[in-house]
């Protein structure tokens, strides 16, 4: 299901990404207090059925990005930060995350200078202000993602954060990362993600299924919308 996913995503004209540390502890040739890293790859506001999939990857080495949307097309639209390392995506239309870009803007003033309206930093902050301003109005209105030019958004929301440390070594990184893929996606598209899982686990998908298969197990099917819906 999750190389489905990953099929589906890299045919979406707008798709976010970011990453986040993360410690395993059995890596080859790398001290257990090694720096790894989670990646998140999903597609952006468009309309679309959401798509969130998580990789586990032993460095922050943008090969993770440039691999991962490989199969995507010419000018498709990607909303990162301002990682140099994302600039191996060379096909790809980068827009800004204006809630990071706020940040730096809100460190930048002086002290005793956050009502001076004439220090850059602070007109820097009004400004990225003033673009949720009209992205709150965007939502009340309901315009579609085609009246909406450029939109960021967080996209960071890794299961477990708090509940546990490390994973021990890199195959369980990567089942981990695959199950997050499931429950989040399923999360994102109104399912209890708990049955959803236990779906998938009496459905059986397996690596002889066609996508046209895959596709009635999707989070978006109605089928599965039906028996797995969360009703809290």
């Amino acid at each position: 299901m999750v190389g489905y996913f990953h099929r589906l995503l890299t045919v979406r004209k707008f798709v976010a990404a970011d990453e986040t540390p993360i410690q395993v502890l059995k890596e080859a040739d790398r001290r257990p207090q090694s720096k790894s890293y989670v990646w998140l790859f999903r597609s952006g506001d468009d309309g679309l059925n959401p798509i969130i999939i998580y990789q586990y990857h032993p460095t922050r080495n943008g090969d993770a990005a440039a691999k991962f949307f490989q199969g995507s097309a010419a000018g498709t639209y990607i909303n990162v930060d301002g990682y140099a390392r994302y600039n191996k995506l060379k096909d790809f239309k980068r827009c800004c995350c204006y809630a990071q870009i706020r940040r730096y803007f809100l460190e930048a003033i002086p002290k005793g200078k956050e009502k001076d309206y004439t220090d850059p930093a602070v007109q820097g902050l009004l400004y990225c202000n003033k673009l949720f301003e009209y992205e709150r109005g965007y939502r009340e209105k309901g315009l579609s993602y085609k009246q909406i030019y450029n939109r960021a958004e967080r996209i960071r929301n890794l299961l477990g954060r708090r509940n546990w440390l490390f994973c021990d070594t890199t195959d369980g990184a990567d089942a981990s990362m695959m199950v997050y893929s499931l429950l989040e996606t399923a999360r994102a598209n109104g399912l209890n993600p708990q049955k959803y899982l236990e779906y998938l686990l009496e459905a059986r998908p397996n690596k002889n299924m066609s996508d046209e298969e895959l596709e009635n197990m999707t989070p978006w099917n109605p089928e599965v919308q039906e028996c797995c819906v969360n009703k809290s």
